[in-house]
């Protein structure tokens, strides 16, 4: 059996990157307006096209990273997750199937193709939020390994559509906590 994982106290709960979220943006829009002590002379030689281009630039950054760093955190609830219910030695069928894994793997599982799929097969999450959140993963795989394809994703991501996913995750999935 391998050695157990160390937690981390740096977690971020989702709710707090929503937060984040909220002060980036506004920050943003503060930044790019005239309401900034410094907009005159930091956007003298802009045209209020420039101006608006370059905001709508940094916004798109700030919601892929932000995004990305979400993604992050939804991982880490179902690492945590599966972690606990080997180490707890819970009897449910959704935990045996984790420890049958954790005995073969320890902490070296797939989220998408073992862990999504120990919850398909062992619990009554609906089957399409959890091929809504490997579709996000795809997502989470392009922005990770530098967006230099063009992705089939057969949707649009952002942040917005992420942090729901994310709620609507901690509202359907019982996971153990630390």
């Amino acid at each position: 059996m391998s050695r157990r994982v160390s937690f981390s106290e740096s977690y971020q709960e989702f709710e707090e990157l929503g937060e984040h979220y909220d002060v980036f943006v506004n920050s943003m829009n503060l930044y790019y307006s005239e309401s900034n002590p410094a907009f005159i002379s930091q956007f003298r030689l802009y045209t209020r096209e420039e101006v608006e281009r370059e905001k709508e630039g940094r916004l798109e950054e700030i919601d892929a990273s932000l995004a990305l760093t979400l993604l992050a955190s939804i991982e880490a609830s179902f690492r945590i997750d599966y972690l606990q219910r080997c180490y707890r030695e819970m009897e449910d069928p959704l935990s045996r199937k984790f420890r049958e894994l954790y005995e073969s793997k320890g902490s070296h599982v797939s989220l998408k193709n073992e862990i999504l799929d120990g919850w398909r097969e062992h619990s009554n999450v609906p089957p399409t939020l959890l091929e809504d959140i490997k579709g996000a993963f795809n997502y989470r795989n392009w922005l990770a390994h530098g967006r230099y394809w063009v992705p089939r994703l057969g949707r649009r991501y952002d942040f917005s559509n992420i942090f729901g996913l994310a709620l609507e995750i901690d509202n359907s999935f019982p996971f153990e906590k630390l």
